[in-house]
């Protein structure tokens, strides 16, 4: 009973929906005012108290028949294709001309790739020039921290011993009675660290007698709580305290200079990682992560 009752429901509506069309388009110049306002008058009463599907077909009818008697010989015709079409035509839904074509679709999907593709882009770009930042920022920041310190022990110190091989591959030098202990090239690894080999930048503080002793080898004075200057993943690429020079060649008495290059980043992200002068491979898109760092300053000792 429902199913059928929701059939006529559907009959119903499209046949309303077909008449109304017809009414308004081909029955507006040939029906009297009068004619044409009781028959617009009834559908519309119709419509808004909501007939049953089964009264309101045979209304429809009705008034279809009742207009063919008031046509004028000369008027238009009934579309006679809605009055031989089967109910159950009638009752089909109909189908809205307003959806995509595929060509549209497509065209669409392209665009809508297009703009994401761009906008991940950008975003990668961000992040990349972001994470470089950190890491240019990092290692300035490092590389700073061993300039403070060693400008401070020279301006302090009461002699200044230049660097000096260990015989390990490492060097060393003193600045007052503060020695620093460094392997060039070695990229510093805390987590396997230790203070024989494994270090970047060592500084620990000699007993007042012992001058500038060599920390390792025969006669050594061991290195005594060593501090390492250098974080994670950084590497000395050069460390140089000299005296300043005069026009002449010669050592200018009390005035030195320090100059020193960090880098950081790991072996393949480095050109001439093993060298004073090592630079970023930009050919990799690890960039990011990669940064050289050169300071440089001239002071006087003993102030």
């Amino acid at each position: 009973m429902g199913l059928r009752l929701y059939k006529q429901a559907r009959l119903f509506r499209a046949m309303a929906s077909c008449f109304q069309n017809w009414m308004l388009g081909a029955s507006a110049t040939h029906l009297s005012k009068v004619q044409h306002q009781s028959l617009g008058r009834r559908f519309q009463v119709w419509m808004k108290h909501k007939v049953q599907p089964r009264n309101g077909i045979r209304r429809i009818y009705n008034t279809l028949n009742e207009y063919r008697k008031l046509q004028r010989s000369d008027s238009p015709k009934p579309p006679t294709a809605l009055m031989a079409m089967p109910l159950n035509r009638l009752a089909r839904p109909v189908r809205s001309g307003g959806g995509f074509t595929i060509v549209e679709l497509t065209i669409a999907t392209a665009i809508f790739s297009t703009v994401l593709l761009v906008g991940l882009a950008s975003f990668l770009g961000i992040g990349k020039t972001f994470y470089k930042g950190v890491t240019l920022t990092q290692t300035q920041s490092a590389a700073q921290a061993v300039l403070d310190q060693l400008s401070s022990d020279v301006q302090f110190a009461a002699t200044v011993v230049p660097s000096q091989a260990t015989g390990t591959g490492a060097a060393f030098l003193c600045i007052g009675n503060a020695r620093y202990t460094y392997n060039l090239f070695r990229e510093v690894n805390l987590d396997a660290h230790d203070n024989i080999s494994k270090f970047g930048l060592l500084r620990d503080i000699l007993p007042g007698s012992s001058g500038c002793a060599n920390p390792f080898g025969a006669g050594a004075v061991a290195l005594s709580k060593p501090t390492e200057l250098l974080g994670n993943k950084l590497r000395l690429s050069k460390l140089d305290v000299t005296p300043a020079k005069n026009s002449a060649g010669g050592d200018i008495l009390d005035l030195w200079n320090i100059s020193l290059t960090l880098a950081y980043g790991d072996d393949s992200s480095l050109s001439g990682g093993d060298t004073a002068n090592p630079v970023c491979d930009a050919n990799l898109s690890s960039t990011q992560f990669c940064s050289v760092v050169n300071l440089s300053t001239s002071l006087n000792r003993g102030l």
